[in-house]
């Protein structure tokens, strides 16, 4: 396997280092003369120029327009987030002080904690309940032909529905539908009941059947809309203030991206698994109005399983380091929060 070295001298390494990081501050095209006087690397400007053309040719940086400096590539910034990123500072534990007694309350507090931390748009896709168990079932009257039901998935999210019987005699056998969705829904997938049902393969009454399917095609459809309705995002204004974005015609392009709710979430589901972090640089997206963004995410998890997806979407000229340290360290702040709602 090829080393660092072995792709970029140290020279080239410290002069593209330098022009990310002047680049992710100032959004300008950085110079000769200003690494030359800064990088104190015992060479005239003239041989950082030279070194600096060899790095475009090589397809790292770029000149955007005659006489000006350079400014990273995709390539540029790969290379970078690959080897060259150190460290940052952590995010202080102390953002995880609070615990919230509702899963979508806490993730939704825990995307705009995120956008504030990076100054970036950020994503979290909420635990998918396909997985999750149902550990409580609650069956009450609602006059004397309906009936709420109520299903506690992990002992956190609360799924509930009513059903409408069509004539009086039906309701008479709530206490008996009460019992029987308990001692079939406990214990059991949300997935697995949508995939085989409710009846037992037993001879039942008509009523009844109809009153299990009923409930089967409810948790199906919960299932069925859950990717779209648990993905949240915030932060969508940081996209605005960033200088790549005066384009009107670019800044739409981008935030119509984020609005479609189920590219995006495919785009998050695909991430690696925890605790690896994706980075996913400009033409790498197979978002193509998101070409011009980086995306950097993570799987975070509840207990022992992964559970859903948290991460940024920013600017090619963004500040990877600050982006991976913070997606990382409060996608485990989240991790440790559900986990301490769930059941031992």
């Amino acid at each position: 396997m090829a080393s660092i070295s072995d792709i970029l001298d140290n020279r080239k390494q410290a002069i593209l280092r330098a022009i990310v990081d002047d680049y992710v501050r100032t959004a300008e095209p950085v110079g000769s003369h200003a690494l030359a006087d800064r990088l104190f690397l015992g060479v005239k400007s003239a041989t950082v120029r030279n070194e600096m053309a060899e790095l475009s040719e090589m397809g790292y940086i770029v000149q955007p327009h005659t006489s000006a400096g350079r400014i990273p590539t995709d390539q540029g910034y790969r290379f970078f987030v690959d080897w060259l990123m150190a460290p940052a500072e952590p995010v202080r534990r102390a953002h995880f002080h609070t615990p919230r007694s509702e899963v979508e309350i806490l993730v939704e507090e825990t995307c705009k904690l995120l956008s504030r931390i990076t100054h970036y748009t950020s994503v979290v896709t909420s635990p998918a309940i396909g997985d999750s168990t149902v550990t409580h079932v609650s069956v009450s009257k609602l006059g004397t032909r309906k009936l709420l039901l109520v299903v506690v998935l992990d002992g956190v999210r609360v799924l509930n529905h009513i059903l409408n019987f069509g004539d009086s005699s039906a309701g008479a056998d709530a206490a008996l539908l009460g019992r029987l969705l308990v001692e079939r829904l406990t214990g059991r997938s949300i997935q697995s009941v949508a995939d085989n049902g409710l009846t037992e393969g037993k001879s039942e009454p008509e009523w009844l059947t109809r009153a299990l399917k009923e409930v089967t095609d409810f948790v199906s459809y919960e299932l069925e809309v859950s990717a779209e309705a648990d993905l949240h995002y915030d932060g969508a204004s940081y996209i605005a203030q960033q200088p790549e974005f005066k384009d009107v015609q670019r800044l739409e392009r981008v935030l119509a991206a984020l609005e479609r709710r189920k590219s995006l979430h495919k785009l998050f589901a695909s991430v690696y698994v925890w605790p690896n972090v994706t980075v996913i640089i400009g033409s790498e997206n197979p978002m193509d109005d998101m070409r011009c963004c980086s995306v950097v995410a993570t799987k975070y998890r509840v207990g022992p399983k992964v559970a859903g997806t948290i991460g940024v979407v920013g600017p090619t000229r963004m500040d990877y380091r600050k982006a991976v340290d913070s997606v990382s360290q409060v996608a485990a702040g989240l991790g440790r929060l559900l986990t301490s709602l769930s059941p031992s």
